[in-house]
C-alpha cells in the first residue's frame, strides 16, 4: 500500500516519471499518468508513444517486480502507437 501511495504522490508532483529496470528489450519507459500515455524506448533505439490505462501505469510505478518487457507486451496495444520516433546513437 505504501508503494502505491508513493507512486501516486510522485505522479501528482511530476507529470512524467522515468521507469528503468534491467530488460533485454526495453531501455526505459516515461509515464504520464494524467495523459494516460507512456513513451517506450527500446534497446534498438526505436521509441513509441502509446495510450495506456491509468491503472496499468499505476501498477507499473508501484510494483518494482514487473518486467518492463512483460508490462509492454501485456498492457499496451503495440499495433497502434500514438507516435513513433528514433534515436541515433553517437
Amino acid at each position: 500500500m505504501i508503494h502505491t501511495l508513493d507512486a501516486i504522490t510522485r505522479s501528482i508532483q511530476s507529470s512524467e516519471l522515468l521507469v528503468t529496470r534491467s530488460s533485454t528489450c526495453v531501455d526505459y519507459i516515461i509515464t504520464n499518468l494524467f495523459a494516460g500515455t507512456v513513451r517506450v524506448m527500446y534497446n534498438t533505439g526505436a521509441g513509441y508513444t502509446y495510450k495506456a490505462r491509468k491503472r496499468d501505469i499505476l501498477n507499473l510505478l508501484s510494483n518494482q517486480n514487473i518486467s518492463l518487457g512483460f508490462w509492454v507486451n501485456n498492457c499496451l496495444d503495440l499495433d497502434n502507437p500514438v507516435h513513433q520516433y528514433m534515436y541515433k546513437f553517437a
